[in-house]
């Protein structure tokens, strides 16, 4: 285990990273925690001891008289330590630029070391689950740039993939533009022959009307000349009636005379 010792403000006296798994989940390998020189244990402290020429980061799980009993937060072993054996306690713990304060870590007397293992355990999931959580979304995210990446090259592939040689041959193939061509002349000759048709019809309704009227004209004028006839008709009637009776009248008067 390297340990960095030096001066710092505020009362701290240096950074040691971890390398082992043994006080997981709370802290992991590869972190980075600061230490202080404590004027005073408690329990549930993570303090750096050393024994045997070998430096160990536990927490206080219980103290009687001068004996302090560590262990760390994924171990079931207990150790006895004395006092004068511990170097510094963490205060602090740095993770991937993120700062984790233990001053945050509850100090009340009734909570046990399996309580608070259990809250840092619990601590320690919910965190693994929002790291889980930023994990899936970045697969996700990496998952479906892959598929638009896919889907646009196979796009790019249908697109540029063309045999320009059988397209240009199947468009300029005699028969098919003859083919088109004779379609194109015989919907012509449909239409014109149906335009011919329905002018042709609209021509002989036309001549029909032109004939009622002049039939009706006809009727009105042998209607007039028969009423001028029947007018003179009877015009010479009266003429000849009036003659008879001056011609009477005449005959009746000559045998007076």
């Amino acid at each position: 285990m390297e340990i960095t010792v030096e001066r710092l403000e505020a009362g701290l006296i240096g950074t040691l990273r971890i390398e082992d798994d043994c006080n997981r989940p709370l802290l992991k390998k590869g972190d980075l925690v600061h230490l202080r020189y404590p004027p005073k244990l408690q329990i549930k402290d993570m303090v750096l001891y050393r024994a045997n020429e070998s430096y160990y980061l536990r927490r206080i799980i219980k103290t009687k008289e001068d004996d302090i009993y560590v262990a760390g937060d994924n171990e079931k072993e207990y150790r006895i330590i004395k006092k004068e054996d511990v170097i510094g306690r963490v205060v602090s713990r740095e993770r991937k630029n993120k700062m984790l304060s233990f001053s945050l870590a509850p100090k009340k007397k009734f909570y046990t070391f399996k309580k608070v293992k259990l809250a840092y355990w619990r601590l320690g999931n919910r965190v693994i689950n929002l790291e889980q959580d930023i994990t899936n979304e970045s697969l996700e995210l990496a998952a479906q740039s892959i598929d638009n990446k896919t889907l646009f090259e196979n796009k790019t592939e249908i697109k540029t993939n063309l045999d320009l040689d059988s397209d240009l041959a199947s468009f300029l193939n005699p028969d098919t533009l003859v083919l088109e061509l004779r379609g194109a002349n015989d919907a012509k000759n449909s239409a014109n022959n149906n335009q011919q048709q329905h002018a042709k019809m609209i021509e002989e309704i036309i001549e029909e009307v032109e004939y009622v009227e002049v039939a009706e004209e006809e009727s009105e004028e042998v209607e007039v000349v028969y009423e001028e006839v029947e007018t003179e008709y009877q015009v010479e009637e009266s003429t000849e009636e009036v003659i008879e009776e001056i011609v009477d009248n005449s005959v009746v008067d000559d045998p007076q005379d």
